[in-house]
């Protein structure tokens, strides 16, 4: 079993492969997105979470949940890491 950032590292770029292959999934986007932001890769995370919703919203019409949790959570964040980099 390896460290959590070699789990990270995998994780996002076996996303990254998922959406070369199909890019209009959304679930691919999502999945990058998770990944990103566990990595602590918040930009990154919104930018991939954000076209999962626009994909989501153009294929079935809404934009579920659980991309929508995500994004608020990813925002929180972000938020955050620019605070603390402001503050310092």
């Amino acid at each position: 079993s390896g460290s959590g950032s070699e789990w990270h590292s995998m994780a996002v770029n076996d996303a990254k492969k998922a959406v070369e292959l199909k890019p209009e999934w959304p679930k691919g986007h999502f999945r990058l997105g998770t990944a990103l932001e566990a990595s602590g890769e918040y930009e990154g995370a919104l930018a991939a979470l954000t076209k999962a919703a626009e994909l989501e919203a153009a294929s079935a019409g809404k934009v579920s949940n659980m991309v929508q949790q995500a994004l608020a959570k990813t925002q929180a964040k972000l938020a955050n890491a620019q605070a603390e980099a402001e503050a310092n």
